[in-house]
């Protein structure tokens, strides 16, 4: 509704997740996060892998730091 202020600020509190999340590749960090909270599973198929366990910690520390 073109209120940039707010947007700005939900963006900025996001930021820290967005390194993690992609780190292994797109869409693996968003199912693993997903599946964190419950929203689906960690489901692949081929070429697609999961994550790895250091971006795991990562990514559910960057997730925990801003919830």
């Amino acid at each position: 509704n073109g209120d940039f202020s707010t947007a700005q600020k939900i963006h900025l509190q996001l930021w820290p997740l967005h390194k993690p999340l992609y780190a292994d590749g797109n869409p693996s960090g968003v199912k693993a996060l997903t599946a964190h909270l419950g929203l689906g599973g960690e489901y692949f198929r081929l070429p697609l892998v999961g994550i790895s366990d250091p971006v795991r910690r990562d990514l559910f520390a960057a997730f925990q730091k801003i919830s």
